[in-house]
């Protein structure tokens, strides 16, 4: 059975100076943030601003009111478990916002002194028989 998985950020309305599909360059009122995303499956992704046909790209405060927003949306259809992957970091004028690696992610974690992701993101388990024959 095939499932449609979905990964949704809606951000402020701020400046963008780059968009890629995996990710942008955020100003923050001169304080640059790398958006980078990554998933475990081939998948597409888009940016959208106050869209009104799709009715993507607003945030509302209070009914009624509309005003516009980044709106970011990465999508994978399958019938195995999907991983999203998130990093939010200074800008490096090297980096560009590239598709995020599971593989990267360890090694970011791990430099932080934090624990490898297998331990934040469960893999699925070997069935038992494959245990068994270990």
């Amino acid at each position: 059975q095939t499932h449609e998985y979905n990964l949704h950020w809606l951000l402020d309305d701020f400046r963008l100076q780059e968009t890629e599909e995996y990710g942008a360059i955020i100003d923050l009122e001169g304080n640059m943030l790398c958006l980078r995303t990554g998933c475990s499956h081939q998948a597409s992704a888009t940016w959208v601003r106050a869209d009104r046909q799709r009715r993507r790209g607003w945030q509302s405060l209070y009914y009624g009111e509309l005003i516009p927003a980044w709106s970011y949306e990465m999508s994978v259809s399958g019938s195995e478990p999907v991983i999203f992957m998130t990093m939010i970091s200074p800008v490096s004028r090297s980096r560009s916002p590239l598709s995020l690696t599971y593989q990267e992610l360890s090694t970011t974690l791990e430099q932080w002194g934090l624990a490898c992701s297998d331990y934040i993101i469960k893999r699925p388990v070997a069935s038992m028989d494959s245990v068994a024959e270990r």
